[in-house]
């Protein structure tokens, strides 16, 4: 998958084509792995020669040893179309800082996972529509169920009293 920078933006297309091809062969390696670990019967059956779990382990390691391979192959060829993007000009090569002021840290740090300041806790306080709605609908069914325990109820006392 990898090849030295190319040099028209029709080969960047086609190699990022490949790219986009071998992602199902990545997740399909991975399933198949995954499924190896578990008691799922195997795709194919054993040799004649092998125990189940040494098919299971063969299995697994074929599917780990080609989901890694394509993985590495994916990464490397992205970092090598990065490359080519920010010699063309296309992408600088170091990524812009944002909303960064002079008492502000220039190293980028993401703080309250990345949202910065915005108070998410403050904003789900002021609504809590579902919450309310789902309450209320608890405390209908509660009555209901005390009603129909209180007619029980009543209707025991009647027998009880027609028996006297």
């Amino acid at each position: 998958m990898t090849s030295p920078t190319p040099a028209s933006p029709a080969d960047n297309i086609l190699i990022l084509n490949t790219l986009k091809s071998s992602v199902p062969t990545i997740l399909s390696s991975a399933g198949h792995a995954f499924s190896a670990l578990t008691n799922a019967p195997l795709p194919s059956p054993p040799a004649p020669d092998q125990t189940p779990l040494d098919a299971h382990k063969t299995i697994f390691r074929a599917n780990t040893t080609t989901f890694f391979t394509l993985v590495k192959q994916l990464g490397d060829t992205l970092k090598e179309q990065a490359a080519a993007l920010e010699e063309a000009g296309i992408i600088p090569a170091e990524a812009p800082r944002f909303g960064v002021s002079d008492g502000a840290s220039a190293a980028g740090e993401v703080t309250n996972g990345g949202l910065g300041d915005l108070d998410v806790g403050w904003l789900n306080s002021r609504r809590d529509e579902v919450g309310k709605r789902k309450y209320m609908e608890l405390m209908k069914e509660v009555r209901r169920e005390l009603e129909g325990m209180v007619q029980g109820e009543q209707g025991r006392d009647d027998e009880m009293m027609e028996g006297v």
